[in-house]
């Protein structure tokens, strides 16, 4: 029997001393901590479904460069495809690709000047350039994509023009999380969020390159990140080295830098159906007790690194964490981005290959959690891992009934392992699944521009929620410690509302239901502007169809015009189709004509719009009246507008009419003599006897005072 204790120890000893050749080839890096955090995010689903949207409207709007050095913080980890989590309507998967437009190149050398188009005008830089460190801003609008989706894959494509100097370091896509426009300069360039950025190698000149940013556009779709953008920098500590990339200025389309969007679609039907399963959590970071040495982090537990596409584990060290030498038991800690109603944790143990020797996978483990990351609470008693095979093609086998607990950390103490002789301890993956309860996907998007000011507020609802107490003002910060107004709702919208024009608006849901705990769950401060006008008349609206047509909306069947009328001088539209002024227009398409002859009866020309039912011009912050007219050589008389039947008279140069340019004319709402709550009628007219000419009008509309 001794003999063969001996023969069995050193057969052991023999297979550890493979994995250390395996595990501790490569010399300890003194930059890469034992204890180590990468962020989970982006998972997506085995059968993926979209609409077959056409996005190529869908351009990013600013392609900017600033200067700017900054240090590696961390690295995103993408997962591979995850399993169906949940039902989902089956359509098509489809592939939506747009090209930025824009481009500036800024340098701390000069922190108040800038480049269009990068400083060749078509090329912008990434690396450093003596004391200067080059990076640029990219920003797509997503207003083009459906509300209800998940991002399964969106990647950046850009074209490397040239490499220069001494590559080092490497290249970091961050999201940006401050809002900048055109004049950005690297004086005022805006924050970005380092701990999400994404680490790729520097690309070779002549060829494209690929980002996947997955998870960053999930938190833009979901309204969990604000969609400011990605900026793109080095950690180069070279003193002249970097790569330049084709921009919008470059001549070929088709080298210009490109988005590209793969989503799934998921019905609101569908997902309130009580069959649902609770779906993963995309953004954890993760920390340990130690780790062996830097290729066995804690991070492999949570990036999908050895799990296919089926979710089945491979045996490869390096894909998996394992301790250090922790004779007293070892600790792994998960901290989510925010609070979650927890449902499960999926375990896969440690699965080397000499995992039936060795036994490092856990075994006994006290399960804590907590909100706060202080007080913890033990999850019941101590729960028992299954053993890993030590086989290619492990499927999970432990399923962890979380209870709902509200949680931000899950600590995970291994008080034994299977082998019981060797205090190292280890784990392949895990996944937490949670219930959807806090409301999300707002409508309008997290920073939409241009909100109607009677819009209607919606979001996802939380699955348990009873009621939604809605929080709204311009104040952000009473948003945040829910000082400011509040409405409780039972559906999940709000509105019509009564907001004021060009006002930034903040809000937030928090789902209510008194019979679960906690009764409460807020959901993140979403945001959004409204626009600064209401359109009275712009003209697009109109066609040429004949009046039995059903849709026939011919402009002179609106505006009531001088026609059979003796006394009434002007005529609107064109005599033949197209009705409606179509070169001469000064927003859209198309203007309206206006001939006018005070000759041969009429004392003078003048068209009405009805307003049916009557406008309320006091709402919203309203002040002024603004409309464009373009003039004609030659034209003659006095411009006027009448509301309700209240006349103002332009008070601009008279000559401006005869002029053939646009001329916007505004008017001060307070200065008309009418009941400004209730207008039913506006006029537009030419006074003067033997007055004559055509004009052309566009885009009437109402703003705050200007």
């Amino acid at each position: 029997m001794n003999l063969l204790k001996s023969i069995l120890i050193v057969g052991f000893l023999l297979s550890l001393a493979v994995v250390a050749s395996r595990i501790g080839a490569e010399p300890f890096d003194a930059k890469k901590p034992e204890t180590t955090a990468a962020t989970l995010c982006g998972c997506t689903r085995a059968k993926p479904c979209s609409y077959d949207t056409d996005l190529s409207s869908m351009k990013p709007v600013r392609l900017q460069q600033v200067d700017h050095t900054t240090t590696k913080i961390g690295i995103l980890n993408f997962p591979v495809d995850k399993p169906v989590l949940y039902k989902e309507n089956p359509a098509s998967q489809t592939s939506m690709e747009s090209s930025a437009d824009q481009c500036n190149q800024f340098c701390d050398c000069a922190p108040n000047s800038s480049m269009p188009n990068g400083w060749t005008g078509r090329q912008s830089s990434i690396g450093r350039w003596q004391h200067c460190s080059p990076c640029t801003l990219l920003q797509w609008p997503l207003s083009g994509l459906p509300s209800d989706i998940i991002v399964t894959k969106a990647t950046i494509k850009l074209y490397c023009d040239k490499r220069w100097g001494q590559i080092s370091g490497h290249l970091f896509f961050a999201p940006v999380t401050g809002h900048w426009d055109s004049r950005v300069t690297y004086a005022k360039r805006p924050s970005i969020d380092a701990s999400q950025a994404i680490e790729v190698e520097w690309p070779y000149a002549g060829k494209w390159f690929e980002v996947d940013i997955t998870s960053i556009a999930n938190q833009w779709s979901e309204g969990t990140l604000s969609n400011y953008g990605i900026q793109v920098y080095s950690t180069s500590t070279a003193r002249t080295g970097g790569i330049d990339i084709r921009t919008p200025g470059w001549t070929d389309p088709q080298y210009r830098p490109k988005l590209t969007i793969i989503y799934e679609y998921t019905s609101p039907e569908n997902e309130e159906s009580p069959d649902l399963g609770p779906d993963p959590i995309e953004n954890i970071t993760v920390t340990a007790s130690s780790s062996q040495n830097a290729d066995v982090g804690p991070e492999n537990t949570i990036n999908g690194s050895g799990l296919d596409a089926n979710d089945l584990h491979s045996i490869e060290p390096t894909d998996m964490w394992l301790s250090g030498n922790e004779p007293l038991g070892a600790w792994i800690e998960y901290e989510f981005d925010k609070v979650y109603k927890l449902n499960e944790m999926l375990v896969w143990n440690s699965n080397q290959k000499i995992e039936p020797i060795t036994g490092f996978g856990l075994k006994d483990v006290t399960i804590e959690y907590s909100t706060s990351g202080a007080d913890y609470t033990t999850l019941g008693t101590t729960h028992e891992f299954a053993r890993a095979p030590g086989t290619a093609g492990y499927a999970h086998n432990t399923t962890i009934d979380l209870s709902g607990v509200a949680a931000k950390y899950v600590r995970l103490m291994a008080n034994s392992n299977w082998g019981g002789f060797m205090p190292q301890y280890g784990l392949s993956e895990v996944r937490f699944l949670h219930i959807f309860v806090n409301a999300r996907r707002p409508c309008p998007d997290i920073g939409a521009t241009d909100v109607a000011v009677d819009a209607v507020l919606s979001w996802r609802a939380g699955r348990e929620a009873d009621k939604h107490n809605v929080y709204l003002s311009t104040d952000e910060q009473a948003v945040i410690d829910g000082t400011a107004p509040v409405a409780t709702v039972a559906e999940a919208s709000y509105g019509p509302l009564s907001l004021d024009l060009g006002q930034a608006y903040y809000w937030r849901v928090d789902e209510v239901n008194e019979a679960e705990t906690p009764t409460t769950w807020e959901s993140h401060i979403w945001n959004f502007r409204t626009t600064d006008h209401i359109v009275v008349d712009d003209f697009e609206s109109y066609n040429d169809l004949d009046p039995t047509e059903p849709l026939s909306k011919r402009i002179f069947s609106v505006w009531i015009d001088g026609y059979d009328i003796a006394t009434n001088g002007s005529l609107v539209g064109h005599e033949n189709p197209p009705f409606c002024e179509r070169t001469i227009v000064h927003g859209g398409s198309q203007s309206m004509p206006f001939f006018y002859a005070n000759t041969g009866g009429a004392a003078y020309s003048e068209a009405e719009l009805p307003l049916s039912p009557p406008q309320d011009w006091t709402k919203a912050g309203i002040a002024t009246l603004v409309l464009y007219f373009y003039g004609t050589a030659g034209n003659t008389g006095q411009l006027y507008v009448k509301v309700n039947g209240s006349k103002v008279v332009y008070d601009g140069d008279a000559a401006d009419i005869a002029r053939p340019q646009w001329k916007q004319w505004n008017i001060d709402l307070a200065s008309v003599d009418t009941n400004l709550q209730n207008v039913a009628k506006l006029s537009i007219g030419i006074d003067g006897n033997g007055a004559s000419g055509t004009l052309y009008f566009d885009d009437i509309r109402l703003y705050p005072p200007r």
